[in-house]
């Protein structure tokens, strides 16, 4: 083995110690200590990234099932409160709102964590989430969905996904983000499934027992995930150290983390505003609503395969590698198949590919944040770049703005802002990764 090599495995091994290194002081302790550190990479962590999973599938359920397959708003347009402009819009902000919880309470639920512990805080976040949709069955005003589902459900939601991110990350070093990807293909999953359950449940029974059915299943499914998720020794003592409730200015303004955080909610807009107005679109061409179905359940499917996909990828080729590839064929794929997509055989290659792809960054966006931070610094900065995916909420109510006052094609507002939301955001990952590594070939 040359010099060159063996200095490039012990720079390898050092920043991988480095990496995990769990707000420790770097000159008292030796690499012997830091490497037994070190996450056990496997074991009992898989048990842990099922009960994520398990944690995550409300998140990816409850806003898929209200405003992309529209299954429980269009009830409560048809049976309750009417389909007038005014009372539309109030119900689709309620989906957003939900959305919009779940990333907005990133750092508060941190702090949260960082004081009660894991279990605690997952065992609150699993009674506040099912006690929401619970009272959601009892709503017979708009802002009483508001109230229990967005903002209650949101809070509960927002809690077992953050949580379980935090914990997760101190189980994995190099199966870190295959662990990322499995629990990312949650929501895409829950998508699929949850919607062939609720459906038959809200036509028999209606709105309210569902939301009750829903709250009863989820909190069995949560309790699950509360049993099975635990924190590592290293995990524990990061948290009892790292001081949350005074703001890290350092790791907020660090220009790495500034660069991913910046193109956080624009890849999170640019998804929402694709599957958002997808299914409208496909009713615009003249699809069946059969086909339309099987529009829907191809893109989740297709996320499902793309997120593991991207987890496991990721790890053999790099993090921001594969999310730059997986940007740059999402935005391509809205400007060149998507722009001219007018028939079911053309649109859904449209969205085979961009299923595939849009999920890239959820999936790999709190190991890629380790990455960028280390791991004593991993909660806050995983807090301000979920945080700042909250603005990406707003991305289908801008878009449908800008397309309500535009004299274009229908339609075209959503592809353009779609292909070039995630082309912007391939040119600052690129800007990103030359900043780390000029070596187009390295592993980053």
């Amino acid at each position: 083995m040359s010099i060159k090599q063996e200095d490039i495995k012990k720079s390898e091994s050092h920043s991988r110690i480095a990496d995990h290194e769990c707000c420790t002081d770097n000159e008292s302790g030796s690499l012997e200590e830091l490497d037994a550190q070190l996450p056990p990479d496997g074991g009992y962590g898989w048990f842990v990234t099922l009960g994520a999973f398990l944690a995550s599938l409300l998140g990816g359920a409850l806003p898929f099932c209200w405003y992309l397959k529209r299954i429980m708003q269009d009830y409560y347009q048809r049976e309750v409160f009417g389909s007038s402009a005014s009372s539309t819009v109030q119900l689709s902000s309620a989906g957003t709102l939900t959305t919009g919880m779940i990333y907005l309470l990133s750092y508060p639920t941190t702090v949260a964590y960082s004081i009660l512990g894991a279990k605690v805080t997952l065992f609150i976040g699993t009674l506040v989430a099912s006690g929401g949709l619970i009272a959601a069955g009892a709503a017979t005003e708009i802002w009483h969905l508001y109230l229990s589902m967005s903002i209650c459900s949101g809070i509960g939601i927002s809690i077992l996904f953050n949580v379980s991110n935090q914990v997760l990350a101190y189980w994995f070093d190099k199966k870190k983000t295959a662990a990322f990807g499995f629990i990312g293909s949650a929501q895409p999953f829950a998508g699929l499934v949850v919607p062939f359950i609720i459906t038959p449940i809200n036509s028999n029974l209606g709105a309210s027992w569902t939301f009750r059915i829903l709250g009863l299943a989820f909190l069995v499914t949560n309790i699950i995930a509360c049993i099975l998720i635990k924190e590592t020794k290293s995990g524990i003592q990061c948290r009892r150290k790292t001081k949350l409730l005074q703001f890290n200015c350092r790791t907020v303004l660090e220009t790495n983390i500034i660069l991913y955080a910046i193109q956080a909610p624009v890849q999170i807009g640019s998804m929402y505003i694709a599957t958002t107005f997808l299914p409208s679109y496909a009713t615009y061409i003249g699809l069946s609503d059969t086909q339309e179905s099987a529009i829907i359940s191809l893109i989740c499917g297709m996320g499902f395969l793309g997120r593991v996909g991207a987890g496991l990828l990721a790890g053999r080729f790099g993090r921001l590698n594969i999310l730059i590839l997986s940007s740059t064929i999402s935005g391509l794929s809205s400007c060149l198949i998507w722009m001219f997509a007018y028939d079911i055989k053309s649109l859904m290659g449209f969205s085979a590919v961009f299923g595939l792809c849009m999920g890239t960054f959820p999936a790999t966006a709190p190991p890629t944040t380790a990455f960028l931070a280390g791991m004593n610094r991993y909660p806050i900065a995983l807090a301000v770049v979920i945080t700042a995916c909250s603005l990406g909420c707003l991305g289908s109510t801008i878009a449908s703005a800008i397309e309500s006052i535009s004299s274009a094609e229908p339609f075209l507002t959503y592809k353009l802002m779609t292909g070039c939301g995630y082309l912007f955001c391939t040119i600052i990952l690129l800007i990103l990764r030359l900043r780390l590594d000029r070596n187009i070939f390295s592993k980053i």
